[in-house]
């Protein structure tokens, strides 16, 4: 397998593995959510493999993430998650790759006077956090995802702004995006106590609050660097989804087979009238991937690899299998016609990646700062 190397991702020199562990399918999402001590072994090999940055949110699975990343259970004994990796090591490997694209960890100052709603939303969020916890209902015997010195060796990023009223909203797209003062500290405090740390390596506005400035956005963050909450301020690149949502897995197939509560389903790609043609890409990638000798997986990968040693892309996967083979992707080297080959295949794909009221980088312009925003808005 492998080596997977260091690289430093921004400005402020924040050291991750060059490739990441997208957590977004783990707990549902793209279909049911998998086997806790399934993926309890994953966390654990892609720690032994050298994948060291886990991405996650507090969205995701309506705070279950976070909590098997950094709550998980109370400590029973190892020899379960030596079991469970081998368990996975020795299944055959299954369709399905996750992952992609890029955000930005910023950070900046602000406004004071929002302690009552501070409260308030903490009060929700911690509410919701225990709800989320006892739905789930966790099972006290297994081991935990990054406790007994793992959380030492990895660099958690999570991230706020969006808010799902439940599962069914969710579904529809229908989202509340926030980035008040008030609710990115309370969201922030929230996330640390799911995932049990006392310090967010990397922390991700998921969506803009087109109704704040950015400053002020910024300045709460800064304020939670300063306090140790959060590790440092600084602009990365970290691409989420680098295999188009599972696309570059198995192709075609993978739309057709895709479950009910698979949000996949609803992606403009993924429709009929787009994917038929989008079959053509995969072929064609396929095709430059057999002569390469490597999967069509690794090659998507390998192009993300070769934008630049700053640029840390975040596959997501539930099986080791799938984990291994995109770790291989960094030993694909890539030829200048073949990067531009590769971005004419990306031309060609129809329909967009989001569906079509999702907020983006195209419509998250913000008021300027000396507006009539004020902090009790």
């Amino acid at each position: 397998m492998a080596t997977v190397r260091r690289i430093k991702l921004g400005s402020q020199g924040l050291e991750v593995s060059a490739q990441g562990l997208g957590c977004f399918g783990m707990t549902g999402g793209y279909g049911p959510p998998m086997p806790e001590p399934d993926l309890i072994g994953l966390i654990h090999g892609a720690v032994e493999s050298g994948i060291t940055l886990f991405d996650t949110a507090d969205v995701y699975g309506h705070f279950a993430n976070e909590v098997l990343l950094g709550k998980l259970k109370t400590n029973k004994n190892r020899s379960l998650v030596v079991k469970g990796c081998r368990r996975m090591a020795h299944a055959p490997p299954e369709d399905g790759n996750n992952g992609r694209r890029g955000r930005l960890a910023d950070t900046r100052e602000s406004s004071q006077l929002f302690v009552l709603e501070f409260q308030r939303i903490s009060n929700m969020i911690l509410f919701a956090d225990c709800l989320s916890t006892s739905l789930t209902k966790l099972d006290t015997t297994e081991v935990q995802a990054l406790k007994g010195g793992w959380r030492e060796r990895v660099e958690l990023a999570t991230k706020f702004g969006i808010i799902y009223e439940n599962r069914r909203a969710e579904m529809r797209g229908d989202l509340e995006v926030r980035g008040d003062p008030a609710y990115v500290r309370a969201a922030c405090e929230a996330s640390l106590k799911r995932l049990d740390a006392h310090c967010i390596d990397l922390y991700y506005q998921h969506r803009i609050d087109t109704r704040v400035p950015i400053e002020i956005v910024m300045g709460e963050l800064k304020k939670l660097v300063e306090e140790g909450k959060i590790k440092e301020l600084g602009i990365g690149i970290v691409a989420y989804s680098p295999l188009g949502q599972g696309f570059f897995g198995s192709g075609a197939k993978m739309a057709e087979n895709l479950a009910n509560d698979d949000l996949r389903k609803r992606l403009p790609r993924f429709q009929l009238e787009n994917i038929e043609h989008n079959k053509t890409v995969f072929e064609w990638v396929n095709e430059m991937a057999a002569r390469k000798g490597c999967t069509p997986a690794q090659l998507a990968l390998a192009w993300v690899h070769h934008q630049g040693y700053d640029v840390c892309p975040i596959p997501g996967t539930t099986k080791i299998e799938n984990l291994k083979q995109n770790i291989g992707a960094l030993c694909v080297k890539l030829t200048p016609e073949e990067m531009a080959k590769l971005e004419r295949f990306a031309d060609a794909v129809k329909g967009d990646r989001c569906w079509v009221q999702a907020p983006t980088w195209k419509n998250s312009d913000t008021p300027p700062l000396l507006s009539s925003w004020k902090s009790d808005q």
